[in-house]
């Protein structure tokens, strides 16, 4: 992460309003940005990454395989190309990564005193790599301390508890739904 990221602000259907910020004031502000996701599968399993301790969104969490903010003037697709490889070290053909959907989300992130309001607009891509081995990952060990592959019907059925939910980050159902359908139909294809 570099010291001042800047980030464009948009709407909440994702029209860009032509203001660039610092990352930290979009978030202070609860201003509305782009961000990227990109689910990863073998066809049966998902890739999850547990995300570093030190991060202000979801600490520690079992996530998306790839999640990150879109740079001022990046398009969606070259951010998840480029997170992809800073990530997890893996760098995937444009044509790789299909296209599943945008969803604009609304979190209370650190609820209690230090709330704060993260509003993203953000795509979602699917890779289907049928031989993804976890071990020759280079983890960016700023943002990523682990990575697992994890049964795509083990996911769904595990968001659909209240028991086994927190097992995963606390991504709104939408995303999570998003992505499972998306992987579904990606494997069949």
């Amino acid at each position: 992460m570099t010291k001042h990221e800047l980030l464009d602000t948009v709407n909440p259907d994702g029209s860009p309003t032509g203001e660039r910020l610092d990352k930290a004031e979009i978030h202070a502000r609860g201003l509305w940005h782009r961000d990227v996701h990109v689910w990863l599968t073998d066809g049966e399993r998902t890739l999850e990454q547990q995300r570093a301790w030190n991060k202000k969104i979801m600490p520690g969490a079992w996530d998306v395989a790839v999640g990150g903010h879109v740079s001022a003037g990046e398009s969606y697709l070259d951010a998840a190309m480029r997170e992809t490889e800073e990530e997890l070290g893996l760098r995937f053909a444009p044509e790789r990564f299909r296209y599943a959907g945008r969803l604009a989300v609304e979190m209370v992130m650190q609820p209690g005193p230090d709330a704060w309001m993260h509003r993203t607009v953000g795509d979602h891509f699917v890779v289907v790599e049928r031989n993804l081995d976890v071990a020759g990952l280079q983890l960016q060990q700023s943002e990523v301390i682990g990575a697992r592959m994890y049964p795509i019907h083990q996911l769904a059925a595990d968001l659909a508890h209240e028991e086994t939910v927190q097992l995963h980050a606390p991504q709104p159902s939408a995303l999570w739904q998003l992505g499972i359908a998306a992987m579904q139909a990606a494997a069949r294809e």
